[in-house]
């Protein structure tokens, strides 16, 4: 049997999941955020919780107003499928899949960062500034929270 690259693999995945789950129309801005303890009393006994993992942002970058912040996910995988789009079925895949709400000084809106590249935004402006980032599951249910102080020279 010939082996396939990891990136083969994903190739193959991204291009073989919209086939395998219905696609539903939805507003995704009208989705409700449960608070992390009711995310937590629905973890199985036997599996292990998700857990964010920040790193500290780039100093280097932000001399320049930009955030290049490096993170890591135990215990889920990130991915861009969600309930509302891919169906309820998304919710009970092994493991688990999320994804990331990234807010900034404290706005009611945030984006979904679905990948595991580190979170990289421009430009702040001088002074101190806030990051909110929120593990979520695929039906958006919130599952942990970190926030951080940038200060932008």
């Amino acid at each position: 049997m010939k082996h396939r690259s990891p990136r083969y693999l994903a190739a193959f995945l991204i291009a073989a999941l919209p086939g395998i789950f219905p696609v539903h129309a939805a507003d995704h801005g009208g989705h409700a955020m449960t608070a992390p303890k009711q995310a937590a009393a629905q973890e199985s006994r036997n599996e292990a919780a998700p857990k964010l993992v920040l790193s500290a942002p780039r100093a280097d970058f932000l001399q320049k107003g930009y955030v290049y912040v490096p993170f890591r996910v135990e215990n889920m995988t990130i991915l861009p499928l969600y309930a509302e789009i891919h169906g309820e079925e998304v919710t009970h895949l092994k493991p688990r899949i999320g994804h990331l709400h990234v807010k900034v000084d404290g706005n009611e809106w945030s984006w979904i960062h679905a990948q595991t590249d580190p979170i990289y935004f421009s430009t702040l402006p001088s002074g101190v500034h806030h990051l909110s980032v929120e593990l979520a599951d695929a039906a958006h249910t919130v599952i942990e929270t970190q926030t951080m102080e940038l200060v932008v020279p």
